[in-house]
């Protein structure tokens, strides 16, 4: 058996030691979690950015108005700096990641996050919670402050454990006192706020964070009540009916939902006492919208986002709408532009901007001179010629369906051929666009070409489109990625056993399929945190969520019945299937997925084993399914990296 479980640890050690590559390494495609988004003052004079080097953290404050230099403070060492807020252009907080390090200071014995609050120069600093022992000791993590509002830019809110339950507390970023202003549950995950600062909404979730609960405040204004459910679909997907931030009244929050009879995802205006929709808010004929600019000052939204192949923003702000076309247009129209912050006036905007060269770079811009200046860049240690362009490919699919697959090619390789990398994404409710990616540029770096599909069963295209993947797992959502890969197969970009389908969750399962099916194109597949026995997992989503749940539904619905479709679930099942797969396969797996539970690789691995098939087995120990960090990241790319070195050829 070749079952590898790999520690943190044991990563930590290799990292010191130090190694020497050409070219960009792993690490240099997942080291944004240094760069944190710029932030502006509510007046717009002021700009703070998180400068992070290794354990070192500094606050760096900009006067845009030129009249005071720019001020540096320093915050320590051991700790990472997380997030920045303003409650005022005098008061600024920061989140930092404490860490209790060896004393050889080579691993990390324990981490915790606090909340500071100091004056723009530095002065004054407070901690939050200092010296009170029992809320510290029961609450590692302290930093999970919701937004400043402008009506009480004195206090923000913050959620803490006391005893098995979750509480808001309202905190005074002075002096530090504090009081509570709303309780949870032990499933609480977070409150949003009214306009006025005062809670309005409890989010809460079950065990797996498959499923929300949303709860308002019943008539006498004392208990909460639940008003609507909805699941959570893989990945980065945002939850149907999920509140996105507060309406004009107080009882109203805008949400991104798909009311009975529409296709497409839309934002509405929705009123949490009455369970209607008050009005649509901002639209799109043809795709999706996927999320929303948020005004964080004077609250409500700026406008929604839609993917085409790149990002667009509906708006019905002339202002806004015009920036957002400078913008692209000062790009090429080659990028996606997104809104992270503005001032009270909007006056200035901080920008993100980002595109399959660019791997995400923030930008200030100045409505009334209409002029933008570059402030840091999420990815510091690539350049333009490490990554490559990505190309965008309309087909049909081989009944007529009309899709999108991105090619990504190595630098300097756009006609010639490479061996190739088919990223199929998870989901299988989500999609891909025409962007950074670090997966795919990190592979495209080691000289593959990379291909990603938008295959039938995506999101982002409505209702008919995803549906049309309703029980096609296994098949026609496989026809459509093998479809994508023809293309490149025929354009000479390609050749047949030189090619490896590698994916995550239901991409993992999507690897396995194209395993099994083995049509003579694949050399070899790789599942990370796949399901491979769809009538066990129909069985663990039953016990874990309850068969009238919604999650459980929506997998009846997407896969089929566990008895009326028996004989399909286990045709279309890869550990079922074990003896049809000739190619190697690795399997990787966290140990800590309540999503898709290990028991889906290991019964996979052992499948294969039992009959002495070309199968590794990797178990990543402290990893869950969606929230794979920056050591979990390495920890798989070093198993990736050998694994594509020994099943693809490359020829250059």
């Amino acid at each position: 058996m070749r079952k590898y479980v790999v520690l943190v640890v044991a990563l930590c050690a290799l990292m010191t030691t130090g190694f020497v590559r050409i070219g960009p390494s792993v690490i240099h495609f997942y080291r944004d979690h240094e760069v944190r988004p710029p932030e502006l003052s509510p007046s717009g004079r002021y700009l703070s950015v998180i400068v992070q080097k290794g354990s070192r953290g500094e606050i760096r404050i900009a006067d845009l108005s030129g009249q005071e230099p720019v001020q540096g403070i320093p915050i320590g060492t051991d700790l990472e700096i997380l997030w920045q807020k303003w409650a005022s252009d005098d008061r600024l907080l920061i989140g930092v990641l404490t860490m209790t390090l060896t004393k050889d200071r080579r691993y990390i014995k324990g981490l915790a996050t606090r909340t500071l609050a100091f004056d723009r120069d530095g002065g004054n600093t407070l901690l939050l919670f200092e010296g009170e022992r029992r809320i510290l000791s029961r609450n590692r993590f302290t930093s999970n402050v919701s937004q400043v509002y402008a009506a009480d830019p004195e206090h923000v809110f913050i959620s803490l454990w006391k005893g098995n339950s979750l509480g808001l507390y309202s905190v005074n970023v002075y002096n530090g006192k504090y009081e509570k202003v709303s309780a949870g549950t032990q499933h609480t995950l977070y409150w949003i706020m009214d306009q006025s600062g005062a809670p309005q909404v409890r989010v809460d979730t079950n065990r797996r964070q498959s499923m929300l609960y949303f709860h308002r405040y019943d008539a006498s204004g004392q208990r909460w009540v639940e008003y609507l459910r909805a699941k959570v679909n893989d990945l980065d997907e945002v939850p149907e009916n999920l509140p996105l931030g507060p309406g004009p009244k107080r009882g109203q929050v805008y949400v991104l939902a798909r009311p009975e009879g529409e296709d497409r995802k839309s934002v509405y205006l929705y009123d949490i006492e009455t369970r209607l929709f008050v009005e649509k808010v901002f639209s799109h004929p043809v795709y999706d919208i996927s999320a929303v600019a948020v005004d964080r000052i004077n609250g409500g939204l700026m406008g929604g986002y839609f993917i085409a192949d790149r990002f667009g923003l509906v708006t019905d702000q002339p202002e806004i709408q015009a920036m957002y076309q400078q913008i692209n247009s000062s790009f090429g129209n080659q990028v996606n532009v997104q809104i992270i912050d503005s001032n009270r006036g909007r006056t200035r905007f901080v920008v993100l901007v980002s595109g399959p060269k660019i791997p995400g770079n923030y930008y200030v811009y100045d409505m009334p001179s209409r002029s933008m200046k570059q402030l840091n860049s999420r990815w510091p240690d690539l350049e333009p010629d490490d990554l490559g362009q990505m190309e965008v490919m309309h087909f049909k699919a081989r009944d007529g369906l009309d899709l999108t697959a991105y090619v990504t090619h190595p630098f300097g390789r756009e006609k010639y051929y490479s061996p190739v990398v088919v990223l199929p994404h998870g989901g299988p409710e989500t999609r891909d666009h025409y962007d950074f990616n670090p997966m795919a540029q990190y592979l495209v770096s080691q000289g593959y070409r990379v291909l990603q599909v938008n295959f039938r069963g995506s999101s982002g295209f409505g209702a008919k489109f995803a549906e049309a993947g309703y029980r096609e797992w296994g098949g026609k959502m496989q026809d459509d990625i093998e479809d994508a890969v023809q293309m490149l197969l025929d354009r000479q970009l390609a050749s047949p056993h030189n090619i490896c389908i590698v994916g995550a969750s239901y991409g993992g399962y999507a690897a396995l399929a194209a395993a099994q099916r083995d049509n003579g194109i694949f050399n070899c597949a790789v599942s990370i945190a796949g399901v491979s026995d769809l009538p066990d997992m129909l069985d663990y989503v039953r016990r874990e969520d309850g068969a009238s749940s919604l999650v459980y539904e929506y997998w009846l619905k997407s896969i089929g019945h566990p008895v009326t479709d028996k004989e399909h679930l286990i045709a279309i099942s890869p550990a079922r299937n074990a003896g049809r797969i000739n190619m190697p396969v690795l399997l990787v797996h966290g140990g800590r997925d309540a999503i898709v539970p290990i028991k889906q690789s290991e019964t996979m691995n052992e499948a294969l084993e039992r009959l002495n098939k070309d199968v590794t087995y990797i178990e990543i120990s402290s990893a869950s399914h969606r929230d794979w960090g920056f050591f979990e990241q390495i920890q798989l790319f070093e198993q990736l990296d050998r694994f594509l070195a020994k099943h693809l050829v490359g020829e250059f």
